[in-house]
């Protein structure tokens, strides 16, 4: 019973944080706490940003980045959570065998998962702020290094698997957490960057590159489904949930 309510209670702390941190990115930017923005913009000024940089990066992109990271963090400590807390789909036999097939000592996974301890997560706001802005600086910086240094992509050896839609939201998009409008908007994004990247292409175009900024334009697209009318039925045109995925592998030349 102690277990039970410890873990309830790192829970119950998690989902509150996350919920939060949901809300605000939702919010009106007046109504969003900038108790560290003088932090952050110190890191941006250090790497030589400007002060209009910043503030952008902190209107658009820092919650969304601090949602994905304190969610990312959580189930790297608990794992077990992903059920849970929804974020792993089972097949009907797969749930079966999670709730009734028992190891050497009688035990399923669930009740192994009941039992054992959740770690609390040690993030504080200001920490999630502070690695949202690194992590954008550093990738900022790497994608304008290989831009001056003339980088192409390498598509041989390409171990990463091909993703169908679904995988790709789940790899790619989908990381901002549970909240249904969250996860909705980065859905309705992600749709209109492959078709936007679709738009005019045929077989011989592949594979495309997704350009979005953000996770998503580190994929390309391998395979192109059966080309489909459009709503006036004048125009053939491919649907991203027929398009397969790939994470792209990059090589510098020279």
């Amino acid at each position: 019973m102690e277990n039970s309510t410890h873990n309830q209670k790192v829970r119950d702390k998690f989902l509150s944080e996350h919920e939060s941190l949901v809300q605000e990115s939702n919010a009106p930017l007046e109504a969003r706490d900038n108790c560290n923005q003088e932090a952050t913009r110190r890191l941006f000024q250090e790497d030589g940003r400007s002060d209009f940089e910043h503030q952008v990066w902190r209107e658009t992109e820092m919650l969304p980045e601090m949602i994905r990271l304190h969610q990312e963090n959580y189930l790297k400590l608990n794992p077990q959570e992903l059920r849970v807390l929804g974020k792993y789909e089972t097949s009907f036999a797969e749930h079966i065998k999670y709730e009734q097939e028992v190891d050497d000592d009688g035990q399923t996974e669930q009740d192994l998962a009941k039992i054992t301890r959740l770690i609390a997560p040690i993030c504080s706001r200001h920490k999630l702020e502070g690695w949202a802005a690194e992590i954008y600086l550093q990738r900022d910086k790497t994608t304008h290094h290989k831009k001056a240094n003339n980088q192409v992509q390498c598509l041989d050896k390409n171990n990463h698997p091909e993703l169908g839609y679904a995988q790709l939201l789940k790899e790619a998009v989908i990381t901002q957490g549970m909240h249904k409008q969250a996860i909705n908007q980065a859905k309705d994004s992600a749709n209109k960057a492959i078709t936007r990247a679709l738009k005019g292409k045929s077989e011989t175009d592949l594979p495309i590159k997704i350009q979005e900024r953000g996770t998503l334009d580190q994929y390309m697209i391998t395979k192109l489904g059966k080309p489909v009318p459009n709503r006036n039925g004048n125009q053939l045109k491919f649907s991203p949930l027929d398009c397969m995925y790939q994470k792209i592998i990059i090589r510098t030349i020279g």
